[in-house]
């Protein structure tokens, strides 16, 4: 009985080892395969090209419909804009509703309402200015730290710097170059979000 019972024991310690191996090491090879596919994938090079492309599409469809071209950023602030209008005329049509219900003056809740909602957008101008302060803030040190970083340079030091960045910036801009000649490309072989 002993015999069988450390047999079954070690069968059992097996079974829970492999099982814990399989499931972790599975999950590894799952993660090392879904590593090796995005490492070769260039979405994220393309997308600016991408999206001027495809605001060039919508101006030139705006021109054929004739009408005005609208950005898309512009157009997302005029329909939150709209939003919160549609928003505020429901508000006020409840609050008459409640005060033909409760018999009060509709005025009073009215002028109640437009007072606080006043007092948020104040409140909101207050925080929007205080973040703008705050950024501007940071911003003005971090370009004091960095004139000061730089003055501590030697000329060479600073000559072998400014050299530095003009050739990254040069790379930067020969790279660019090439992504728009490679998505010109492909825009011709129709691989284009567009389409042909």
């Amino acid at each position: 009985i002993v015999a069988v019972n450390n047999m079954t024991q070690s069968y059992v310690w097996g079974y829970r080892t492999a099982m814990t191996f399989i499931f972790f090491g599975g999950e590894m090879l799952c993660y090392l395969i879904i590593f090796l596919i995005l490492m070769f994938m260039n979405v994220e090079k393309f997308s600016d090209l991408d999206h001027a492309a495809i605001e060039a599409a919508q101006k030139k469809a705006a021109e054929a419909a004739g009408i005005e071209y609208v950005p898309a950023k512009v157009r997302l602030e005029q329909e939150q804009a709209q939003a919160e209008l549609d928003a505020k005329k429901a508000t006020l049509e409840e609050i008459r509703a409640r005060c033909e219900k409760n018999g009060t003056n509709f005025e009073e809740a009215k002028a109640a309402f437009e007072a606080e909602e006043a007092k948020k957008a104040e409140e909101s101008a207050a925080k929007k200015a205080a973040a703008e302060a705050k950024a501007a803030e940071k911003k003005a040190a971090k370009e004091k730290a960095e004139a000061d970083r730089r003055a501590a340079l030697s000329p060479e030091q600073r000559a072998a710097e400014d050299e530095a960045k003009a050739a990254k910036e040069a790379k930067k801009a020969q790279e660019a170059a090439r992504l728009a000649e490679i998505h010109a490309e492909m825009v011709k072989k129709g691989h284009a979000v567009l389409g042909k």
